[in-house]
């Protein structure tokens, strides 16, 4: 915990009762915050060869960790349980009724947004985001910068489909600010697309994961001295979706 320790000393001096000799006194170590130095693959990762990344013991501190396995083996995996149609593993459509009836709608706005990514080149099949290896060969397209304005429902429930996470738990976990900005990186893999049986597809196209790099951001309206605008549809001043408790 050396380098959080530091960090949390620097971040901290200027703290009055924080700085200098009063730092141990008045932070705390929390053991279990410790980084997850063992959580990792004693094998090599979709039969990888290479011994520098992949070979070692878990808990040896080496190895592959839990959070760098290839996203498309994870997602490819969870499909039909995070989209509740297995039925031997019920989803959320199974047990979120006041969700489950919009399923259809849901459907339909998933299938959107899949069309008009594939207008930019990248294309999902079995919850895999893919691009062809022509298409990343140009430019416009592999270093585009796609910006989307919408409403934090949309922004939200569009979340769900390109994160892969069941619709009710964005919901329910997730905030986003009036004239935030979220940021969605399409991480590159790569490695062959998961659970194709079509070995020119498996080596013509490069994987991408849609990993979230910032959620709600509003460092702008900070930047800008402004602050988050207040909902008319809410009690007291406060943004929509948030109750109660925000100051």
């Amino acid at each position: 915990m050396g380098r959080a320790r530091l960090t949390a000393k620097l971040a901290l001096s200027k703290i009055d009762k924080f700085s200098g000799d009063n730092f141990d006194s008045n932070v705390g170590i929390e053991e279990w915050s410790k980084e997850l130095s063992t959580w990792r693959l004693g094998r090599p990762i979709n039969g990888g060869t290479n011994e520098e990344v992949n070979k070692a013991a878990v808990g040896s501190g080496k190895g592959v960790a839990l959070w760098d396995i290839p996203a498309s083996t994870t997602r490819s995996r969870l499909v039909e349980t995070i989209e509740g149609t297995s039925e031997t593993t019920p989803g959320w459509t199974h047990r979120c009724n006041e969700h489950a009836v919009h399923i259809d709608k849901y459907n339909d706005l998933c299938s959107e947004s899949d069309d008009f990514l594939a207008k930019h080149g990248i294309h999902r099949k079995k919850g895999v985001y893919y691009m062809s290896k022509a298409d990343s060969s140009d430019p416009s397209k592999r270093l585009a910068k796609i910006v989307v304005f919408c409403h934090g429902g949309l922004g939200l429930t569009w979340l769900a489909h390109l994160l892969h996470i069941p619709l009710p738990l964005i919901h329910s976990s997730f905030w986003l600010a009036p004239s935030s900005v979220t940021t969605i990186l399409f991480d590159e893999w790569h490695e062959e697309m998961p659970n194709s049986s079509d070995s020119e597809e498996k080596n013509d196209a490069i994987i991408l994961t849609p990993r979230a790099l910032c959620v709600g951001g509003t460092n702008h309206l900070a930047s800008a001295g402004l602050q988050t605008a207040p909902s008319r549809y809410e009690e007291h001043l406060r943004p929509s979706g948030l109750k109660t408790n925000y100051f």
